[in-house]
């Protein structure tokens, strides 16, 4: 009986013996393969890392090649928009310049025109003024009559050397009012042409070295001038009849034959 259970106990401890050597073989295995996996595990955990962070630098580089093209595009749309616009600075400067040199010469122009405008008139005026008849105004005339009239007596010799109407009615006018002013008038066209001759607006003839015909000659160029009327005097009235006398007669010239003045109506001027 002893035996037997031995033999059972034996049984059951080989069993069991078997048993745990077979786990144990099992589990050494395991944990070897386990090992290897692990370390398997380890390497391609590894080796997805790196795969993973090449693929994100790649995708970092694309990043930044994209980034940096889309900023080079940027830049140059940039750069075109600023050339652009200061094309379009320069070529407003130019039109503004344009039109400031277009604004001059309207300027220039316009002064030029007003120039001309006040010249035209002037020759206007100056051209009325010529056409319009040597006349002396009413107030004019008697004021003239005023200043002769100290010369009451004298002889004045009066005639128009022009053939025109204008003359002629100038000579009336002045005939009249140096009769007025008290002077003795004669209307002598033909002698007066003969001692004039020429004449252009109105001269004054009076003996050379005779006092009182030099101041009335004076005295009457002066007082047409002043009116507008352009007179002028002139010396040697008769001349060689007066040098005749003095020298054949010794009549001196300040005799009172020689206090007379021609006046002669030329042209107007």
């Amino acid at each position: 009986m002893k035996n037997e259970h031995d033999k059972t106990t034996n049984q059951r401890g080989g069993m069991n013996l078997s048993t745990l050597s077979f786990w144990s073989n099992l589990l050494g295995w395991s944990a070897v393969t386990l090992t290897g996996l692990g370390a398997a595990a380890g390497s391609l955990a590894w080796y997805f890392n790196v795969q993973k962070d090449a693929a994100k630098d790649e995708i970092d580089l694309q990043y930044k090649q994209e980034s940096a093209a889309k900023i080079s595009a940027a830049d140059l749309r940039a750069a075109e928009a600023t050339k652009k616009a200061e094309d379009a600075r320069l070529e407003t400067a130019k039109t503004s310049q344009e039109l400031a040199l277009a604004n001059e010469r309207t300027r220039k122009l316009e002064l030029s025109t007003a120039k001309a405008n006040e010249r035209a008139i002037e020759a206007k005026l100056e051209l009325e003024k010529y056409r319009a008849p040597r006349m002396l105004k009413p107030a004019q005339e008697e004021a003239f009559v005023v200043a002769m009239s100290e010369f009451k007596g004298q002889r004045v010799f009066i005639g128009a050397i022009a053939d025109t109407a204008e003359a002629s009615s100038l000579g009336v006018q002045l005939y009249l009012a140096l009769g007025r002013a008290g002077l003795n008038v004669e209307g002598k066209g033909p002698y007066v042409k003969r001692v004039v001759r020429l004449a252009r607006g109105v001269v004054v003839k009076h003996t050379t070295g005779n006092d009182k015909g030099l101041r009335l000659a004076e005295a009457l160029a002066h007082a047409l001038n002043e009116n507008g009327i352009l007179a002028r005097r002139m010396v040697d009235l008769d001349e060689e009849v007066t040098a005749r006398m003095e020298k054949e007669q010794g009549m001196p010239r300040n005799h009172e034959n020689w206090e007379g003045v021609a006046v002669a109506i030329g042209d107007k001027p």
